[in-house]
């Protein structure tokens, strides 16, 4: 994943777990990378990664086994499924709770009046969808997919707007811009472009799939969004 966009170099070797590992270093070439810093402990015999220090944007995350057994064989029985009587069994289609709507039903769906982009110029819509989502966030989430020339061109998602603001979670190269007389911000990092703002009391996010849309004219054609009422 990393070999295009970061500079790797051996550190020499080392012991983890009692086993000998190639220590690797890995270092992005460009600040905008998704990926950052990234340090590989890998065992010479299997190529396990047996230690992990992974940056991204301003979380460090670190793995590291301190006991592994490669040999060890499990018995059967370990992959015996024991149910209770009252267990319940749901088939995980079924739990999946987006389903394909009209503009007028996620309307209704979001129970509000939101923004999006008229089929115009070329753009079309392709489907739209709407996500009943459940557990630690709950909120009904409005996804129209678009389609310019028959190949996928953008996607805007609109949700309600978290009523606390939880900790943020910054990437690197994220731009503040100014979207409909609103503050937003924009990320473009190898290919994943994305532009998010609030209004009226909505959240909107745009991922870019189309690498050609400059976000000058993206910009520009959020100013003529049109309501569903």
């Amino acid at each position: 994943m990393i070999q295009e966009t970061h500079e790797i170099t051996s550190e020499g070797d080392e012991k983890i777990a009692g086993r000998n590992t190639f220590h690797l270093v890995a270092k992005p070439k460009e600040k905008s990378s998704l990926l950052g810093k990234q340090e590989l402990w890998i065992d010479k015999e299997n190529w396990m990664v047996l230690k992990m220090y992974s940056t991204s944007g301003n979380q460090t995350s670190k793995a590291i086994y301190t006991k592994i057994d490669v040999g060890a064989t499990i018995p059967e029985k370990k992959f015996a499924l024991h149910l209770a009587e009252d267990v319940e069994i749901k088939n995980l289609n079924e739990l999946n709770k987006m389903k394909t709507v009209t503009l007028q039903q996620a309307r209704e769906g979001l129970d509000t009046p939101f923004l999006y982009f008229p089929e115009e110029n070329g753009m079309e819509i392709s489907t739209i969808e709407q996500d009943d989502l459940t557990g630690l966030v709950e909120r009904t989430e409005i996804n129209i997919n678009y389609n310019k020339e028959d190949i996928p061109f953008l996607t805007l998602s609109v949700f309600e707007s978290p009523k606390e603001e939880d900790e943020t979670y910054t990437l690197p190269e994220e731009e503040s811009v100014t979207v409909r007389n609103h503050e937003g911000s924009f990320i473009d990092m190898e290919g994943f472009r994305n532009l998010v703002w609030q209004e009226e009391g909505l959240t909107y996010s745009i991922l870019i799939i189309d690498p050609s849309i400059p976000l000058e004219k993206l910009l520009q054609a959020t100013e003529k969004m049109q309501i569903v009422k």
